[in-house]
């Protein structure tokens, strides 16, 4: 990431990405479609055990608030 200051107003802060930051953006990309095909499951089971992880967290988190 390149970051600069605005100059018609410092106080802003402009953030791009740098070349090799585009390179691994589009690399990035494909990582859900190899999960998604190494799991060896349908959707609706990878989206069932996405919602049991977000509420196992959210319990875990309760949990040390505690």
């Amino acid at each position: 990431m390149e970051r600069s200051r605005g100059t018609a107003d410092e106080r802003q802060v402009h953030i791009r990405l740098t070349e090799t930051g585009r390179e691994l953006k589009q690399f990035a990309r494909v990582i859900p479609e190899k999960i998604f095909c190494a799991a060896g499951s349908d959707i609706d089971s990878l989206l069932r055990l996405r919602g049991d992880l977000v509420r196992l967290r959210a319990l875990l988190n309760e949990s040390l608030k505690t």
